[in-house]
């Protein structure tokens, strides 16, 4: 399945979509009497960053969004829940407007924010703590950094059982629009005007599917995540406690979560305690769709049994061409991107790890990137993330003496 693309009324933003699934999370009793078989769950988790300045004190936001149905051909699903939280900076210029000084002005951040989308409509508001500046003469301006004004503040977190009349908002093969709003209004003290206001929000949104899977699933399996590292390749981590001597894994795969075929095998370690796998599995960069994964565990004594779903998203099929030039640069690199125009985060690094700068570009594929300050000599990597798709593009350059 693929998620359409971000529309922004104010800001470009990211969107990260984390595909992940995890087996026997929900266990109340509620939930539990609905399946013969076992509880497992597939996280769909967004997440936005975006600053905007505006010069007066209200800033507004709305962000326009999808998230993907469960589809009911995969299993009976029994619970949704739906998670939000943001965390949010504030910078306020404000000015004394007083004949006299202002010794302790100070600005508190009020915020509202809301998600509306069919099955769900709620919404909180909260005023941050004031943050104090320095003393203010008459006339005088000054700015007032408010850094997490609000910290991973809930908006939302709300479950919804199988016997709910919108349950069914939830099911089916497209998708859930949300709509998720924030009013800012910074509150000065008496005496100050703010002439100018900058947020910057980092919102998290999360859609939790619990779906009952027939048959025994298995218990020794602690973690297994599939990543998209690529248009060539997945990542398969699993861990795994009290192995038998003999023990293999089989990597199944299926397009629609139901048929499952076997597409590799990987020996087990026989360890006592835990055991960590990774696996590099090979992708068709022209395939589209969902993929999904599970493991098949044959012991030498003991029937098969199976681990957790994991999920990845392959998208629409594009080109694979990514290239940075000139290299070596000067002052700027231009970076071309493969498919259509798409939201991309941009990462330098460089020898050591170091991350030398960030920037995020909305709805492109040609990136003219200039340098923050001038760059010291040696070897830099480039690294492109599509937030989208969740590729991963990485390219080198060398700046000279």
């Amino acid at each position: 399945m693929r998620l359409s693309k971000i529309q922004l009324s104010r800001v470009a933003a990211i969107l990260h979509i984390v595909l992940l699934s995890a087996g026997g999370m929900l266990t109340s009793s509620r939930v539990s009497a609905q399946c013969a078989g076992t509880i497992q769950s597939t996280t769909y988790s967004t997440t936005y960053g975006a600053t905007v300045t505006n010069p007066n004190n209200l800033v507004q936001g709305s962000y326009s969004y999808p998230l993907p149905q469960f589809p009911t051909s995969t299993s009976t699903l029994v619970s949704v829940v739906i998670k939000s939280k943001v965390t949010a900076s504030a910078v306020v210029v404000v000015q004394n407007n007083t004949a006299n000084p202002i010794t302790t002005p100070f600005v508190s951040l009020f915020r509202s924010d809301g998600v509306t989308s069919t099955p769900v409509n709620t919404g909180a508001a909260a005023v941050s703590n004031p943050v104090f500046g320095t003393p203010l003469a008459s006339g005088a301006s000054e700015t007032i950094n408010m850094p997490n004004a609000l910290n991973n503040y809930p908006i939302i977190n709300d479950s919804i059982q199988s016997s709910a009349a919108n349950f069914s908002d939830f099911t089916g093969s497209g998708i859930i629009p949300i709509t998720y709003s924030d009013n800012n209004v910074p509150l000065p003290s008496s005496g100050l005007t703010v002439t100018s206001t900058t947020i910057t929000d980092v919102i998290n949104f999360s859609i939790t599917y619990y779906f009952c899977v027939p048959g025994t699933l298995a218990t020794d399996i602690l973690t297994f995540t599939a990543t998209r590292e690529n248009a060539q390749t997945a990542l398969l981590s699993w861990t795994a406690s009290n192995e038998q001597a003999g023990r293999y894994y089989v990597i199944q795969t299926s397009t629609d979560g139901k048929d499952f075929t076997d597409s590799a095998t990987v020996p087990g370690q026989g360890a006592a305690g835990d055991a960590a796998y990774n696996y590099n599995f090979p992708l068709d960069p022209r395939a589209t769709g969902t993929l999904y994964f599970r493991l098949r565990v044959v012991d030498p004594i003991g029937p098969n049994h199976y681990s957790q779903l994991a999920i990845i998203d392959l998208g629409n099929a594009t080109a694979t061409s990514f290239s940075i030039y000139p290299n070596p640069p000067g002052d700027f690199i231009n970076i071309s991107l493969p498919g259509d125009n798409q939201n991309w985060d941009i990462q330098i690094y460089a020898a050591d790890g170091n991350l030398v700068q960030r920037n995020y570009y909305p709805i492109t594929n040609l990136i003219h990137l200039n340098f923050n300050r001038k760059m010291a000599a040696g070897t830099y990597f480039v690294r492109a993330i599509n937030p989208q798709t969740n590729l991963h593009y990485t390219a080198s350059f060398i700046i000279r003496d």
